[in-house]
């Protein structure tokens, strides 16, 4: 598949499912509960969101498909595969700040919202023991690099490794989000490349080659389940694991064709993604660019890793804008040199970060990733506060769609000039 030719396709896929989802509507099978007063058993099916003045707990209700998102204090224990009784009353989730947020939950599988109803626990290890364990695992995780880390260097280092960052202050967020360096706080492509790289190398020293692909793609699904499964990280997942498949099959990797592969499965298993899930569409929008813009910046010259690494922020950049203007309505004019100053940052951060959880030992890297998080936030902080670099642009979905056919249109048209229009 030629990369014009994949473009093409990624752009009627992606106007296409725009216009088919603006006339369905999704049917609520818990609407029914929608009293003054509802009582239902159910089972914790995600991980508990714990937050410093509250925590969200996500029940499916016996007998229904859809899942309730509670909002309870901070106070009480609860955990995934917890089967509880739940009395209060129930409604559908509220729109706020321009954003769908009921949408969003539905492509989670969330059909209604509690506020602060009496919850008690019936039993406990009812969900999968696989997924239990993972999330097992994940806190005590947390726990030892919360242990050997103070806040907020612990905070931002399971933000960068697992992707946790319930617990960071309102006024870093704000600071992330200014700079439009949020994206070093979820995973992405970039992480699971460098768990590849950390993790795998151990996997072939130890075990050898035979067992790469077995062993990493393991390695990939359990990294996948351990940062909550976010749209963003199912495809950098799947990406990966053909990435893999293709290299221990002698074959060529094409990114395109690996993305279009990817979303052409995620939105069969949820369509709803497609328009209102922003992890997904901006993890869609900067692959393709990284895809199409870095391999022909690089044709002739030899690059050395970190210029790419630069190409490739410089690549997300200017594929995501048009997304994040429709999504945030706001952007920073340092947006991209803060991300390609701070890339080199991201590595370090997640090893020592990752090596602090250890027992024993954790407080040494955890020192070193201390330093590394502790210049990151100076540099962030630092440019947050140059308001004039940032501009407030609202788009709508058919103005953002524009400006995409535009940037495509540019591409093609500059690819063209070049002579570097590949045939099928």
């Amino acid at each position: 598949m030629s990369k014009n030719k994949a473009l093409v396709g990624i752009s009627i896929a992606a106007v296409a499912g725009l216009f088919l989802f603006s006339f369905k509507t999704p049917k609520n099978d818990l609407e029914k509960l929608f009293s003054e007063y509802a009582n239902f058993e159910g089972i914790i099916v995600e991980d508990v969101d714990k937050r410093p003045s509250t925590q969200l707990i996500t029940v499916q209700p016996d007998g229904y498909k859809h899942s309730v998102l509670i909002t309870l204090g901070s106070s009480g224990m609860y955990f995934y595969g917890d089967r509880v009784w739940v009395q209060g009353k129930l409604g559908a989730p509220k729109p706020f700040n321009g954003f769908n947020y009921p949408s969003f939950l539905w492509t989670k599988g969330i059909g209604a919202v509690s506020q602060r109803p009496q919850v008690i626990v019936l039993k406990q290890h009812q969900g999968s023991v696989v997924k239990e364990k993972i999330l097992r695992f994940k806190a005590l995780f947390a726990s030892g690099v919360r242990k050997n880390l103070s806040k907020p260097y612990s905070e931002i280092v399971l933000g960068a490794t697992i992707g946790e960052k319930e617990g960071i202050e309102k006024n870093i967020t704000e600071n992330f989000q200014n700079t439009g360096t949020s994206h070093i706080l979820a995973v992405s492509g970039y992480n699971i490349s460098l768990i590849s790289i950390y993790l795998g190398g151990l996997i072939v020293f130890a075990f050898g080659r035979k067992y790469n692909l077995l062993l990493s793609s393991m390695l990939i699904i359990f990294y996948v389940l351990l940062t909550g499964a976010s749209a963003s990280a199912v495809r950098a997942g799947v990406m990966g694991f053909i990435l893999l498949l293709a290299q221990s099959s002698g074959r060529q990797y094409a990114p395109l064709t690996a993305l279009l592969f990817t979303a052409a499965i995620m939105v069969a298993l949820n369509p709803y993604i497609i328009r209102f899930d922003p992890g997904f569409q901006l993890s869609f929008a900067a692959t393709s660019g990284i895809s199409l813009l870095v391999p022909s910046w690089q044709l002739g010259i030899g690059l050395r890793k970190i210029k790419q690494a630069a190409l490739v922020s410089f690549a997300a950049g200017i594929s995501t804008l048009p997304m994040v203007l429709y999504l945030f309505g706001s952007s920073s004019l340092l947006s991209i040199p803060i991300n390609i100053l701070l890339v080199g940052f991201i590595p370090p951060i997640m090893l020592f970060g990752g090596l602090s959880a250890l027992p024993f030992v954790g407080i040494i890297p955890g020192f070193i990733a201390k330093v590394f998080v502790w210049i990151s936030l100076e540099i962030i902080y630092f440019f947050s506060n140059l308001n004039y670099f940032q501009f407030q642009i609202s788009l709508s979905v058919w103005q953002m769609l524009l400006l995409y056919m535009f940037l495509i249109g540019t591409y093609l048209f500059w690819r063209s000039s070049r002579g570097k229009i590949l045939l099928a």
